[in-house]
C-alpha cells in the first residue's frame, strides 16, 4: 500500500489530539505540550522511512497513548533538551503519583516537597509527609501505629484515578521497598503559625494604625513601583493598607504590600539621615528592606529601620504635611511620640483564632450552626468550623463571621457584661453585643466586647473548653490568642 502523506497527517493529529487531552487531564502545562507537539511534528517529518518500506499507518484509533506513568513517558524522549525540561517538570509538577502528592504537598504547605528534609525510614511519620515506595508516591493524611491513612494517584496501575482514604502499613511499604520519605514542615493536622517576639504571626495580614492622626500606612494612590511614594489616610480597607509581615532569618522583618507581594518597605538609598523618606521597592535581601518591630508601654511598637541604631519610622508633620500626604520617614527614635507609635490590626480576612493557654482554637461545636450556639476552644482540625471571617467596622471595632455560614457572627447574649457569661452565634446584627475590639498587649491580643471596658474572652479553667467572658487578668494564658491565616 503507497503511503498517503495527507492521510497520516489527519491520523497523526487526530492521534496528537487525544495525546494532549490525556496530558492536560494529567495537569502538563501549555508551554510543555506545545514542546511536545513541536517536537513530535519534527519527528513525524522525518519519517519518510515508512514510505520505503510500505508500512501501513496505523489508525489513531488502534494506538496506545504513551502516557503510561512517569518512567515511560521520559524513557520515550529521545531528544536530549525535551528530556531534560520534562525530567524537570515531572519532578515539580502534576505527572501522576508523584506531581499529585508534590500539588497536595504545595497546596498544603506553600513549599515544593523537593525542598523538604528526606529520610529513609518511616520513624516519626506524620500527615503531610509523602512516601515513595517502589514506582509509587503516596500523601499521608492520617498515622494511626502501623496503619498509614492516603491519598494518591493512579495506584495499582489505574490511570488518572485519585483515590482518598485509602490505607496501607509500614511493614507493607517496607516490603514494597521503601525509595524515601519526604519530611513536611509540620503536621497537617496541626496549625504552622509562628508567633514571633513582636507577638505577629509570621505571615499574618495587618493594618498599621499611626497614632498621631489615627491614619494608616498607606500606598499613595495605590500606585506600586520602584520608589511608590508611601503615606498615611484614614482607613478604607484596601490592599493599598493591607501589609503582610514575614519575620527574617535574622530576626528582622520585611512589610509586604499586599498590592503585590514583590514589593515591601524599603528605607530610601539606605540612607540613615534625619527625614529620609520610607518608600516601596522590589524585595531584595538589603539591610534598607528590613526592619525591627520593638513593644512599647502603651502596647504600640515602634517600627526601626535595622540599618539604623537611632531613628524610627515616623509621619512627616512639617511645613507643607498635607501636601506630601503626612509622608512615612524616619526621624530620631522617640518611642513616646504618637507619630512612631504603631499598632498593627488584624486586616479583614479569615484566620483560625487559637488560645495560648493549650493552643485550642475557636470552634463550632459539631459545626452546627444556629441562634445561641455556645461556642467553645477545640484541638485543631481545619474545618469550617473554626475558621472565622474578620471584618472591621467604621469604629474600629471588629464582626467575627462564622465561615460555616456567614449570616450567623459571635455575639454575647443581651450584652450582658458579667464574669462567666458565655460567648455565642447569632444571625447577623448591628448591636453592640456584636463588636468587638482586638487589642494586644505585651505582644499577645484580647477579644473585648465593645460594651466592656473590664472583661474579655477567656477558657474556662475547669474544663478546659468553654468560652465565656471574664475579668481581664493579664498574667492569664486563658485570655490571650493569635489570629492565625488561612
Amino acid at each position: 500500500m503507497a503511503y498517503n502523506k495527507s492521510k497520516a497527517e489527519k491520523e497523526w493529529l487526530r492521534w496528537k489530539e487525544a495525546e494532549e487531552k490525556k496530558l492536560r487531564e494529567l495537569g502538563v502545562d501549555e508551554e510543555t505540550i506545545q514542546r511536545l507537539h513541536t517536537y513530535d511534528w519534527a519527528q513525524f517529518n522525518k519519517e519518510r522511512q515508512y514510505l520505503q518500506r510500505q508500512v501501513d499507518w496505523v489508525s489513531a484509533q488502534d494506538l496506545e497513548l504513551p502516557v503510561e506513568d512517569i518512567e515511560s513517558l521520559l524513557d520515550s524522549i529521545e531528544d536530549m533538551e525535551l528530556f531534560s525540561l520534562l525530567h524537570t517538570v515531572d519532578k515539580l509538577n502534576a505527572i501522576q503519583c508523584m506531581g499529585f502528592a508534590y500539588k497536595l504537598a504545595y497546596d498544603a504547605y506553600g513549599s515544593s516537597a523537593r525542598t523538604w528534609t528526606q529520610q529513609y525510614n518511616l520513624n516519626n511519620l506524620k500527615p503531610g509527609d509523602i512516601i515513595r515506595y517502589d514506582t509509587h508516591s503516596i500523601f499521608v493524611t492520617a498515622v494511626n501505629g502501623d496503619t498509614i491513612i492516603y491519598g494518591d494517584a493512579n495506584g495499582q496501575n489505574s490511570s488518572c484515578i485519585i483515590r482518598w482514604n485509602r490505607s496501607t502499613t509500614k511493614s507493607a511499604i517496607l516490603n514494597r521497598g521503601l525509595v524515601y520519605v519526604k519530611i513536611a514542615p509540620w503536621n497537617l493536622l496541626q496549625n504552622s503559625s509562628t508567633v514571633t517576639e513582636s507577638g505577629l504571626i509570621d505571615g499574618g495580614v495587618y493594618y498599621i494604625k499611626n497614632h498621631w492622626q489615627d491614619k494608616y500606612l498607606d500606598v499613595k494612590d495605590a500606585e506600586v513601583y520602584n520608589g511608590a511614594k508611601l503615606q498615611v489616610h484614614p482607613l478604607n480597607r484596601s490592599d493599598a493598607q493591607k501589609w503582610r509581615v514575614r519575620l527574617n532569618p535574622n530576626g528582622t522583618y520585611k512589610i509586604i504590600s499586599m498590592l503585590d507581594e514583590r514589593y515591601t518597605l524599603d528605607l530610601t538609598d539606605g540612607l540613615d539621615v534625619q527625614e529620609n523618606r520610607i518608600q516601596l521597592w522590589e524585595s531584595n535581601a538589603n539591610v534598607n528592606s528590613q526592619f525591627m518591630l520593638t513593644n512599647n508601654p502603651n502596647g504600640t511598637k515602634s517600627i526601626l529601620p535595622a540599618g539604623s541604631a537611632t531613628r524610627a519610622l515616623d509621619i512627616y508633620s512639617g511645613p507643607d504635611a498635607t501636601r506630601y500626604s503626612y509622608a512615612v520617614q524616619i526621624y530620631t527614635k522617640n518611642s513616646s511620640s504618637p507619630s512612631q507609635q504603631w499598632t498593627f490590626e488584624p486586616a479583614d480576612g479569615v484566620y483560625y483564632i487559637k488560645n495560648l493557654k493549650d493552643g485550642k482554637y475557636l470552634d463550632v461545636p459539631g459545626a452546627n450552626l444556629y441562634n445561641g450556639a455556645l461556642l467553645q476552644v477545640h484541638s485543631f482540625n481545619g474545618t469550617d468550623a473554626q475558621k472565622w471571617q474578620l471584618s472591621r467596622n467604621e469604629d474600629g471595632t471588629y464582626k467575627i463571621f462564622s465561615v460555616i455560614d456567614t449570616s450567623y457572627i459571635i455575639d454575647i447574649d443581651l450584652a450582658e457584661d458579667v464574669n462567666g457569661k458565655r460567648v455565642q452565634v447569632w444571625e447577623n446584627n448591628y448591636n453592640i453585643n456584636s463588636k468587638f475590639n482586638i487589642t494586644i498587649y505585651d505582644g499577645k491580643w484580647h477579644i473585648r466586647p465593645a460594651f466592656s471596658t473590664t472583661r474579655v474572652f477567656d477558657v474556662a479553667s475547669e474544663d478546659g473548653y468553654t468560652l465565656q467572658l471574664w475579668e481581664i487578668c493579664l498574667s492569664n494564658q486563658n485570655q490571650y490568642w493569635v489570629f492565625e491565616p488561612v
